[in-house]
């Protein structure tokens, strides 16, 4: 808490929203509202807005359930912590953009009403220490490698937003212009940082099930079978119906991606 009060005192804005959250729900110290308002009124006059609200999770431990064999489908609770949920929405929220995909026929991204999110990507530019060190964590726990993995991509849906049935498999145009040398999407891992009130999973359509945002669990899927793309990988980011919801997503590569 010390240090979340000083680097606050510096101007941090991303320490400045974590410290205001301990504050109120007294997480390392008794509950303190009226200092964390007295914060947010601060952040507010330059138009900087409370984080959503993440509440403690009753899991201790993340521990990983596979929950169909193929398409490889996954799930870990409690991966990230209530610090690092809250971390990456206050690094990406400042960048977010309308989402674009990457269609059959481009090598570069495009907007399409199948994607109605904004997004932001944690570059290194971006990203700090302890957002690597939550991304490698969350990797290691599916025994995956986070040099594989193209940068974090943060994601923001609000009520009536979706991705649609999608396959997140690169198409060959789009792989050729985007470091054929790592090879295609082997593996989506799919971080939920909040709770979202209603609606929002992400749906599995030829394993027929649905995963379920909560803050802290990861998802994690291949998209690949047998070194080929695979059809089966289909899902989609169901519509939320109430509330908002922040996904960070990590598309993990065949081979090595990031140079550091």
């Amino acid at each position: 808490m010390e240090l979340f009060r000083r680097a606050s005192e510096l101007g941090d804005i991303p320490a400045t929203l974590l410290y205001a959250e301990r504050l109120f729900h007294g997480e390392g110290c008794r509950p303190q509202q009226e200092a964390a308002r007295s914060l947010w009124d601060q952040l507010g006059r330059h138009g900087i807005h409370r984080l959503p609200s993440i509440m403690p999770s009753e899991h201790t431990a993340a521990k990983v359930k596979v929950l169909h064999e193929r398409p490889f489908v996954a799930t870990a609770d409690s991966l990230l912590s209530l610090d690092e949920c809250r971390l990456l929405i206050a690094l990406a929220r400042p960048f977010l953009r309308r989402s674009r995909v990457l269609a059959h026929n481009a090598s570069q991204p495009i907007a399409d009403p199948v994607r109605s999110s904004s997004g932001a990507t944690l570059d290194p530019l971006v990203e700090d220490y302890s957002a690597k060190r939550a991304q490698h964590r969350a990797a290691s726990a599916f025994g995956l490698r986070l040099e594989n993995a193209e940068w974090l991509s943060v994601l923001h849906y609000l009520p009536g937003e979706e991705y649609r049935p999608h396959r997140d498999y690169l198409p060959p145009q789009a792989l050729e212009a985007h470091a054929p040398q790592s090879g295609n999407r082997e593996h989506t891992l799919c971080l939920y940082l909040n709770d979202v009130e209603e609606g929002g999973e992400t749906a599995f359509l030829c394993a027929d099930m649905k995963v379920s945002p909560k803050a802290g669990r990861a998802v994690c899927f291949s998209n690949m079978s047998g070194g080929r793309p695979d059809p089966d990988s289909l899902h989609a980011g169901l519509p939320v119906s109430k509330g908002e919801k922040w996904l960070a997503t990590l598309w993990v590569r065949e081979h090595s991606y990031r140079p550091w």
